[in-house]
């Protein structure tokens, strides 16, 4: 026999592969609201039900307007459709996309951690996933102007689909702690997105957080930003400094041609609390636009198109260009800090100054 076969990938296999590297609440939290700030989303909220997990954002889904063929957006050499993308796994879409803060297009895969059939209501559609048979049912949806997503608590054991991914099912305890983890880490992923400007946690339809933010709120002020917290009345002000490594990343790509193709900007961020219950006794964290869980080991932020590690806790510090890129922003952001250290001490004040000094040191 001679000739070509379709190469057809596993739809479950593939799940299974990319959940066991997504597992976690917290990191399904930060890629579904990756998700919405790449949609262009302004508003979100996730509400805890008794049936599953329900999450809206104000902007709709982009349609070509036929699922059953190749996207029309494709075919035009624009970007796939976003419910092309979602019933593709690891399509790679966003990757075309300079204004997403994603990278891998898998993140999505998170949600089947607490579901076995993920559905999406958009553009007057809605979309049933079954990975199983990798097919999707298809129907009618009120929701025009922006999306609902809805995740069916997977509660049962035996379901072929939890079967198939190998994965455990979803417990009251597994709920409440959801519940503890969003809550968590709400309250750190407003800073540096880019287009979301309020995230609200419910539960059955009742607020229990209500995050917003505010970028340059005051003209005379046009590097801080404000963050409050409801109903805790909660106020937290951050001081926003600004670098780019332009001339670095340039050397780079020549070092790595790679990088040439790599839509990420060399530019970097710090984020300083300037409140009185500022977190200088806490060390602050790396950013790749989300928090990931490394420490700086300062009392501040430090973000940048950074490469994460897939799971979002950490940063790559292996491999060749994504480590050396890495090290670039981070060293440029903190060329940036010692750049000035009379405003420093301006914007901080002596003690608190002397403080980042000594553990800069460190």
């Amino acid at each position: 026999m001679s000739g070509k076969v379709q190469y057809i990938p596993d739809t479950i296999g593939a799940i299974k592969s990319y959940l066991a590297s997504l597992q976690g609440f917290d990191i399904m939290a930060l890629e579904l609201i990756q998700n919405a700030d790449d949609a262009k989303a302004e508003e979100l909220s996730f509400d805890i039900t008794d049936s599953g997990l329900v999450l809206w954002n104000s902007a709709p889904f982009s349609y070509c307007g036929d699922l059953e063929s190749k996207c029309g957006f494709k075919r035009q050499d624009k970007k796939t459709c976003d419910f092309h993308s979602i019933i593709k796994i690891a399509s790679g879409a966003k990757l075309k996309d300079s204004e997403n803060i994603g990278r891998f297009g898998v993140g999505f895969v998170s949600s089947y951690q607490i579901c076995d059939h993920p559905e999406i209501e958009s553009a007057r559609l809605k979309v049933k996933l079954n990975p199983l048979d990798a097919n999707a049912d298809v129907d009618e949806s009120d929701h025009v102007k922006d999306t609902q997503f809805y995740f069916p608590w997977a509660k049962d054991s035996l379901s072929a689909t939890r079967v198939e991914l190998g994965a455990s099912p979803l417990t009251d305890d597994d709920i409440k702690r959801i519940e503890s983890d969003f809550k968590e880490v709400l309250k750190r992923s407003l800073l540096f997105l880019k287009n979301v400007k309020e995230v609200v946690l419910k539960k059955n339809g009742t607020e229990l957080l209500r995050c917003r933010i505010e970028r340059k709120p005051d003209e005379r002020k046009p590097n801080e930003t404000i963050i409050t917290y409801s109903p805790q009345k909660k106020t937290e002000i951050w001081h926003l400094i600004h670098c780019d490594a332009e001339s670095g990343a340039n050397r780079l790509k020549e070092k790595y041609p790679i990088l040439q193709n790599s839509e990420k900007a060399a530019k970097a961020s710090l984020a300083l609390r300037l409140d009185k219950d500022g977190f200088d006794k806490e060390d602050g964290y790396l950013y790749a636009y989300l928090p990931t869980q490394e420490s700086t080991h300062l009392p501040l932020h430090i973000n940048g198109e950074f490469f994460p590690e897939t799971n979002r806790k950490a940063l790559m510090w292996k491999g060749k260009h994504e480590k050396e890129w890495n090290e670039l922003l981070v060293e440029a952001a903190a060329s940036e800090l010692a750049a000035d250290p009379e405003a420093l001490v301006q914007l901080l004040g002596q003690n608190r100054f002397w403080e980042l000094v000594q553990k800069a040191k460190d």
